[in-house]
C-alpha cells in the first residue's frame, strides 16, 4: 500500500509548524495564527464562523487563534452592524509587518522545500497535492460537520 504518502504529508505539516513557530515567535505567535491571519487580511470582515469553516477548524480553535490575534493588536473584532452576535474581523496597521514576514516565510520555506526540483517537477507536485486536498476537502464538506458536534 502507498500510505507512506499520508506519513510524508503529515511530516510535511509537522516540519512545516516547526519552521513557522521559530519564525512567528518575534511576533509572539505561533505558527497557527499564520493560517488565521493571512486569511483574515486576505478577506476583510469575515466572520468567525466563516473562518473556522475556511480551515476545517472548530469554533473553539478559531477563536482562541483570533483572540491571541486581537490581544497582540494583529486583529480588530468588531460586531456585524445587522446581528450583533456575528463578529467581523480585519488586520490592523499593525498587522502589516506580520503579513510582510508572513509572506516572505512562505516564500523561503517554498525555496526550502522544492529545492532540487526543476519547474515541472514544482508543478506537477503542486497538482497532485492540489488534487489529493481536494480530495479531502470534498470528503470533509459531505461527512464533517464540526457545527453540529458530530462526524458523518
Amino acid at each position: 500500500m502507498a500510505y507512506h504518502i499520508l506519513k510524508h504529508i503529515a511530516g510535511m505539516s509537522r516540519m512545516t509548524q516547526a519552521y513557522f513557530n521559530e519564525r512567528m515567535e518575534p511576533f509572539g505567535l505561533g505558527a497557527g495564527q499564520q493560517f488565521f491571519m493571512h486569511r483574515i487580511a486576505r478577506y476583510p470582515g469575515l466572520s468567525m464562523a466563516e473562518l473556522s469553516r475556511m480551515g476545517y477548524y472548530d469554533n473553539c480553535t478559531a477563536t482562541r487563534a483570533v483572540k491571541r490575534l486581537a490581544e497582540a493588536g494583529y486583529v480588530r473584532i468588531e460586531p456585524d452592524k445587522k446581528d450583533g452576535r456575528v463578529k467581523r474581523l480585519y488586520a490592523t496597521e499593525k498587522a502589516e509587518e506580520l503579513l510582510s514576514s508572513i509572506a516572505q516565510m512562505r516564500r523561503d520555506w517554498y525555496e526550502i522545500v522544492t529545492e532540487g526540483l526543476t519547474e515541472e517537477e514544482k508543478a506537477q507536485l503542486g497538482g497532485l497535492l492540489s488534487k489529493v486536498a481536494d480530495n479531502a476537502c470534498e470528503h470533509l464538506e459531505k461527512n464533517y460537520h464540526p457545527e453540529e458536534g458530530e462526524e458523518g
